[in-house]
């Protein structure tokens, strides 16, 4: 694997808020950038082991494109783990959440599971739109949970 990004932030708000609200991918586009429309292909649509969503996301140069997305780890209040099937990218998110004594701490992670030449070739720029994605996340995440004094 391919890491693309790595980032974390302090949030004011209880570790069982915070994923509780980023589990549900369905509010992925409320905080995560360039996410147009997120929705659940699994009954119920709620959060957990093996949840399939559907997102359409804009890429480079505006251009849009509709992603499969599964739940492939799933620790209820502590961890989340997606892959989604973009290519050449095939991208997998991870999201702990840790009890902090002010709130709680995120640790985000996309990586690459394409290993191959091509993508090895388009890392610089992905890692370059991935991390100015990021740290827009997060500060929509402090934005909406607080950050700790």
């Amino acid at each position: 694997m391919i890491e693309l990004a790595r980032t974390q932030v302090q949030l004011a708000a209880p570790a069982s808020a915070v994923f509780a609200f980023i589990s549900d991918l369905r509010n992925f586009g409320q905080w995560f950038p360039e996410v147009l429309e997120i929705k659940a292909q699994h009954p119920g649509g709620e959060p957990g082991p093996s949840a399939h969503y559907r997102e359409r996301v804009r890429l480079l140069m505006g251009r849009e494109r509709a992603v499969d997305i599964r739940v492939v780890a799933f620790e209820n209040g502590q961890r989340l783990v997606t892959e989604g099937a973009l290519q050449p990218v095939r991208p997998r998110m991870e999201i702990e959440v840790h009890p902090s004594a002010q709130g709680c701490e995120l640790h985000w992670n996309m990586h690459s599971r394409n290993g191959g030449w091509t993508m090895r070739l388009l890392a610089p720029l992905a890692r370059r739109m991935m991390r100015q994605r990021a740290e827009q996340a997060m500060h929509k995440l402090q934005q909406r949970f607080g950050a700790p004094a």
